[in-house]
């Protein structure tokens, strides 16, 4: 598995560090808040549940940039019930990161848990506790759509049953197919004007 800078783990959120030298905490785009925690304060509960638990008070460096940022996500997403995401660290030292000294120097790995997602459910100023559930992903749905092609000397062509006024084609079948997704993609986003289509309706005899 390819190693993973810190950057680019709060990339694959879609969040952004205010600081790459100091900064452990972001707003992704979806709202939520990124969190890169050490392995060593993280603990399964019970399978798929695991608890994140520190205190800010542990940081021994009054004006730690990251610390004071850290807190103000905190209290957004305790007190705005918002996701944590999480980033795991894991240290060479763990034991230096105990006694709440700088871990700049310190070599370190990242591990991103998509799979993971957390709650605030303590925070008083200093003691906060996070709970992570395992998600499970939902599979990618699928739907049938019925077309209509024919070939035309090296083209294939052809339209949605339900868009008949819209054609497409390809050099070959796999590429009409592409196309016609292509073309579903642009009429259910409205990029295509004045659409017309076939539906049913009920009328009581």
């Amino acid at each position: 598995m390819r190693k993973v800078s810190l950057t680019e783990a709060f990339a694959q959120y879609g969040a952004k560090l205010r600081n790459k030298m100091w900064a452990y905490s972001a707003v992704a785009n979806d709202g939520s808040i990124v969190f890169c925690g050490w392995k060593q304060f993280l603990t399964e509960r019970s399978h798929g549940v695991y608890r994140y638990e520190d205190k800010l008070s542990r940081w021994h460096r009054p004006r730690d940039l990251g610390k004071n940022l850290w807190r103000e996500h905190l209290d957004l997403a305790f007190h705005g019930k918002l996701p944590v995401r999480l980033i795991v660290a894991t240290a060479e030292e763990p034991k230096v990161i105990n006694t709440g000294l700088s871990a700049r120097n310190i070599p370190k790995t990242f591990t991103v848990r998509e799979d993971v997602v957390g709650r605030v459910i303590e925070f008083d100023g200093d003691k906060f506790v996070i709970d992570f559930h395992q998600v499970t992903k939902k599979m990618n749905a699928t739907r049938t759509l019925k077309y209509t092609f024919w070939q035309d000397n090296e083209f294939f062509l052809g339209y949605l049953n339900d868009y008949p006024d819209y054609q497409t084609q390809g050099y070959s079948k796999d590429e009409l197919l592409e196309n016609l997704k292509d073309l579903l993609s642009d009429i259910e986003s409205a990029e295509v004007p004045f659409i017309r289509k076939v539906e049913e309706m009920a009328i009581a005899s």
